[in-house]
C-alpha cells in the first residue's frame, strides 16, 4: 500500500524579514491539509494543488516553498517530498485544521535551492533547521494588526465576501460602531460609515485565482461622533452573534440562552432579544456540529470514513423503506454472535414491584438471580410464586434465560446489573442531544480518551490480574483454606464446605457450586482443591487455572489500538454510489412543552 502524508496549504502570505530570522505572514483565515503520495514529483504537487484550489492560473507561474519538509532531488528525473517533516499538521478535538510553522534562525551568505529539473527551479528561502523550535499561527486572522483593535488592515485576505462582511460586523459591533455598504457587487465590496463626514473608508476585492477577497484600501479612523449610536446595534443580527459565540459550543454544552443574553451585553456592550439569544445559538451549535438533516445525509459517508481511518472497525446500516434502521438487536447479534441479551436485575426487580405493588418477593428475587445453580434458583422462585403468582408469571414472561445467572446461555461474568450502561449514559449527558454526526465524534473521542487513559493505569500494575480480580482471588482463597478435600483421582476431588460435599475436576475448571464454571475463577472450593494438589506451589497455579480474558496484559491489549477522529467532511475520499446516497432524518413527532432531558427514576432509586 502506498505511504501518504498530510501537507498543509496556505495560498495567500509572505515571509517577513527580521533581524535575526524570517517568519511566515499569512494574509489568509485557514490553512488547507491535503492528502498526497510520499513519492509525488514536483509536477504532480504543482497539478494537484491548482486542481484541488480551482487556482485560474498558469502553472509556471506557481511558486511552491518551505511546505511540510522540502523535496529533494533523487536519482533520475523524479523528486519527493520528505517525510521528515519540520512543519507539521495537527488537528484538534473538532478536526479544525492548526498549522504551525518552524522559525528558524537566518544563516547569512548561504543559499539553499534545490533544482528540481531545468524548467521548475524549487528554491528555499529558509534552510531546514532540525533543531528548529515550532510557533503557531492562529487559525482565526493574521497576528499582523492596526491599532483600531478590529483585526482590520490593508492586505488582509478572507474566505469569501460572506466572511468579510460577517466579521466586518462583528468587528463594528465590538467597537460599537456603525458602517453602510455602498457597493457590493461580485467582485469589489466597499464599506463606509454611516456618517457621510465621517473618514471611515474600506474596499476590498475579489482575487482573480480564487473566490477570496482582499482588503485593498482601508482607512480605519472613525471621525464622526456619537449621534449614531443606539443601545441595539444594527449589525448586531443573529449571524453575527453566532459568529461570535460559536467558540463557546467547541467543547460540551455550551452557554444557555440566558448566558449568551449576559455574554453579548457584557463583551458587545449591546442587548438583544430572547428570541435573537435563542436564534444564535442554534445558528452556532450548527456551525459547530451540524445539523440533524445533514448528519443523516453523510451518515453513510461517515460510516466508510471510520472503517478506513481506523481498519479492523465493524459498522452495519440497515434501512427500512423510508430510511429508518429495523432492527438494532439483529445488528449486535450479526458481529456479536457469542453475545445474548439480559436483564438488568435491579430494575427488573423494582419495575415488578411497582407494577405489582408488592415488595415482599425482592429478598428471594435477588436470591434467586444471583444463583449459580439452578436448584438454588428454583427454591426461591417457588418462594416468589407463593408470595406473588403475578410476580411469578411475570418473571417467566421475561425469560429465565434474561434474568438470572444460573439459565443465562453465556457468561455474565458477574455483571447482572446496568450499572456500565448508566455510567455511558452519563458521559453523554449533554452530547445525546447532538447532531447525530457531532454525537458520533464525542463518542469517539472520549473512548480514545478512556483508552488511552486505562491503558497508561494498566501499564503500571505490577499484579498478574486486574485488581478487582485479585481481589476476589484473595477472598476465594482465605475461605478454601478452612475446607477439607479428599483426592478420588488426579483432577477430581471432593471437597466438604457447610453446605455438603462438592465435586471439583480441575482439568474442566468445574464445580458442582457451577461458581468456578460461570466466572472463570477458582471459587473457594476449587481454591482447597488447588493448594491440596500443588502444596505451597498452588499460589501460582490460581492464574493457571482461571480465565486469561483478567490478565492485566489482556486489558493492556483491549485498548492498545488507537482511535483515530473522522477529519472534516471536505476531506473525505467517498466512492461514487455512497456520494448519491442521501439518508433522510427519521421521522419525528415534536411534542408540546419542555423536551425530558432525565429519565424517570425507579422507585427506591436515590437520585442527587
Amino acid at each position: 500500500m502506498e505511504d501518504h502524508i498530510i501537507i498543509g496549504v496556505d495560498l495567500h502570505g509572505e515571509w517577513v524579514e527580521n533581524p535575526t530570522r524570517y517568519t511566515w505572514r499569512s494574509k489568509g483565515r485557514e490553512t488547507v491539509p491535503i492528502k498526497i503520495s510520499e513519492n509525488v514529483t514536483y509536477d504532480e504537487l504543482v497539478n494537484i494543488i491548482v486542481s484541488r484550489f480551482e487556482l485560474d492560473c498558469d502553472k509556471n507561474d506557481l511558486s511552491i516553498s518551505y511546505m511540510l519538509g522540502f523535496i529533494e532531488k533523487q536519482k533520475g528525473a523524479h523528486s519527493r517530498i520528505r517525510n521528515d517533516l519540520n512543519l507539521r499538521f495537527f488537528l484538534d478535538d473538532q478536526s479544525r485544521p492548526i498549522l504551525r510553522i518552524s522559525v528558524v534562525e537566518k544563516i547569512i551568505e548561504t543559499t539553499n535551492s534545490v533544482v528540481n529539473d531545468e524548467e521548475h527551479p524549487v528554491t528555499m528561502d529558509i534552510p531546514i533547521n532540525e533543531e528548529a523550535s515550532l510557533h503557531p499561527i492562529s487559525t482565526q486572522g493574521s497576528r499582523y494588526t492596526d491599532d483600531d483593535g478590529t483585526y482590520f488592515y490593508k492586505g488582509k485576505i478572507f474566505k469569501d465576501k460572506q466572511e468579510l462582511t460577517k466579521l466586518l460586523k462583528l468587528a463594528s459591533v465590538k467597537k460599537d460602531q456603525r458602517f453602510k455598504s455602498v457597493k457590493s457587487s461580485k467582485d469589489v465590496y466597499c464599506a463606509r460609515c454611516v456618517d457621510q463626514n465621517c473618514d471611515w473608508w474600506l474596499r476590498a476585492t475579489k482575487l482573480k485565482s480564487c473566490n477570496r477577497f482582499e482588503i485593498t484600501k482601508y482607512r480605519n479612523i472613525h471621525s464622526c461622533g456619537a449621534q449614531h449610536l443606539t443601545s441595539h446595534h444594527p449589525h448586531a443580527s443573529v449571524d453575527v452573534i453566532a459568529e461570535y459565540i460559536q467558540p463557546n459550543y467547541l467543547n460540551g454544552k455550551g452557554p444557555s440562552t440566558k448566558d449568551i443574553k449576559n455574554i453579548v451585553e457584557a463583551d458587545l456592550g449591546c442587548k438583544i432579544s430572547y428570541w435573537k439569544c435563542w436564534k444564535s445559538s442554534e445558528i452556532a451549535k450548527a456551525m459547530i456540529r451540524g445539523t440533524p438533516e445533514h448528519g443523516y445525509a453523510v451518515l453513510d459517508g461517515y460510516r466508510h470514513m471510520i472503517m478506513t481511518i481506523n481498519e479492523g472497525s465493524k459498522t452495519s446500516l440497515k434501512l427500512d423503506d423510508k430510511g429508518r434502521h429495523p432492527s438494532i438487536e439483529k445488528t449486535l447479534s450479526k458481529f456479536y454472535s457469542e453475545a445474548y441479551h439480559g436483564c438488568c436485575t435491579r430494575h427488573l426487580g423494582e419495575n415488578a414491584r411497582k407494577n405489582f405493588h408488592c415488595g415482599a418477593f425482592l429478598g428471594h428475587y435477588y436470591h434467586a438471580t444471583k444463583a449459580y445453580r439452578r436448584d438454588v434458583f428454583h427454591d426461591h422462585f417457588e418462594q416468589i410464586r407463593i408470595i406473588n403468582a403475578e410476580v411469578a408469571d411475570y418473571l417467566e414472561n421475561v425469560g429465565f434465560h434474561k434474568c438470572s445467572r444460573a439459565y443465562f446461555p453465556g457468561n455474565r461474568y458477574d455483571v447482572l446489573t446496568s450499572n456500565i450502561v448508566e455510567s455511558v449514559n452519563a458521559m453523554f449527558n449533554e452530547a445525546r442531544e447532538f447532531p447525530i454526526i457531532a454525537l458520533f465524534n464525542d463518542i469517539s473521542k472520549r473512548w480514545s480518551e478512556k483508552s488511552d487513559e486505562r491503558r497508561m493505569a494498566y501499564a503500571k500494575l505490577k499484579i498478574t490480574f486486574v485488581p478487582s480480580t485479585e481481589t476476589k482471588i484473595m477472598a476465594n482463597k482465605s475461605l478454601g483454606n478452612k475446607l477439607l478435600v479428599h483426592q478420588i483421582d488426579e483432577d477430581t476431588f471432593s471437597v466438604t464446605a457447610d453446605n455438603g460435599i462438592a465435586m471439583v475436576h480441575l482439568r474442566s475448571k468445574i464445580c458442582s457450586c457451577r461458581e468456578f464454571d460461570l466466572d472463570k475463577i477458582p471459587c473457594q472450593l476449587a481454591m482447597a482443591a488447588l493448594r491440596y494438589k500443588f502444596g505451597d506451589e498452588y499460589g501460582k497455579m490460581i492464574y493457571e487455572y482461571s480465565s486469561p480474558y483478567y490478565k492485566v496484559e489482556s486489558y493492556i491489549l483491549a485498548y492498545a489500538d488507537p482511535i483515530y477522529p473522522v477529519p472534516a467532511e471536505e476531506f473525505w475520499n467517498l466512492p461514487l454510489e455512497i456520494l448519491e446516497r442521501v439518508i433522510p432524518p427519521p421521522e419525528k413527532k415534536t411534542k408540546l412543552g419542555r423536551k425530558r432531558l432525565k429519565r424517570v427514576p425507579t422507585i427506591g432509586e436515590v437520585v442527587s
